[in-house]
This record gives structure tokens, sequence and C-alpha cells, in this order.
């Protein structure tokens, strides 16, 4: 009988690291397919939803700034099927994010979900106020000043074009109030 020690014994199974290898990246690469790929390549080929059209020239720009400040970090873009989701709108569907390449869903919500916040919080000097000085309208705010979104930025742009606050801030100052207006102009003589 011809029996071997056990020091003598070939490696096989779980013992053999090329297996276990191999077998741990194709796991790996099976669910980023299942999990990354086929959605990605599902939401690239919806068609648009009722009212969505490709994004504005103005509206790039400012997609671009939420993609530079790196608003998708803390707020979401996408309104879940759940009761407490119900304030931000209807649930999100594929055809939502057609023109929106790549998607910016976001993974979790630090800040509310944005997705309508146009509609929900139409006031463009709110708006301008929230990013200047967040807490000044939400107290429990945690969300940054972008001071210098209100500078104007002709190092990095042509010099025709300024800060998205003076652009807005004579569109809006028809509808807004009086007080909104001294509330803005005094914002911005603080800085």
């Amino acid at each position: 009988m011809n029996v071997r020690k056990p020091s003598e014994r070939r490696a096989g199974g779980m013992n053999d690291v090329r297996i276990l290898v191999i077998s741990a990246g194709a796991v790996y690469g099976a669910l980023a397919i299942l999990m990354g790929v086929l959605p990605g390549t599902a939401l690239s080929r919806a068609r648009p939803g009722p009212g969505v059209v490709p994004f504005s020239a103005q509206a790039q720009r400012g997609r671009d700034v939420y993609v530079a400040e790196g608003c998708a970090y803390c707020h979401t873009q996408n309104v879940r099927p759940l009761a407490q989701d119900h304030v931000y709108g209807r649930p999100s569907t594929a055809g939502d994010y057609a023109y929106s390449t790549p998607e910016l869903l976001g993974d979790h919500r630090n800040g509310p979900d944005l997705t309508n916040i146009g509609a929900r919080q139409p006031s463009d000097v709110w708006q301008e106020i929230h990013l200047y000085e967040p807490r000044a309208l939400v107290s429990e705010s945690i969300m940054p000043a972008y001071t210098w979104l209100f500078i104007p930025r002709t190092a990095r742009l042509p010099a025709t074009s300024w800060c998205i606050f003076r652009r807005d801030m004579h569109r809006s100052a028809k509808s807004s109030s009086r007080d909104q207006r001294r509330w803005t102009l005094s914002l911005i003589s603080k800085n």
C-alpha cells in the first residue's frame, strides 16, 4: 500500500489558491454585470417619459455644477415608491433619465431629494439664498455654503458669463417680494 505522508499530498479543492482566486473573480465579474452593466444598459435605452425633454444649455451647465460640486454625494434624484417619498412627487421611472447620462441617482440622502425641487420650491430667490447660506433658511442644514458660485467666474468661463446669482437675480426680481430682494442683497454685501 502506497500511503503518502500529509506533507506530500497534493493541494486540491479550496486549498488550491488558483481555484480560489478564479472562483472569486468569476463571482465578482458576474455580479458586476448583473448589478451594474445590465441595469445601466436598460436605463440607456429607456424612452423619455411624459414631459421629459433634452437638457437646455443652461440646464446642462447647472448639471455640470451639480457634478463638480459633488451634490450627488448628499442628495438623490430618484423618488422611491415609498410613503415617505410622496412629498417629493410621483415615483421615478426609467424614462425620467432618458437624457441624463450618466444618471445621477445618488445612493443616500443627507439632504432632500432634488428630483422636482423647482416645482416644490419655485422661488429663485429662495434657491439662491439657500446656496449662498443654507442655514439662513433651514437652521438644521448640514449643507455647506456655496458662496463661490456667486462670484464672476471669468477665469473658467468666457468674460461675458457672470455668476448664477447675478444672471438669475434680474429674472426673478419681478416675481419676488421686495423683502426677499433686500435679504439677498444683504447676503451679497456681507461677503
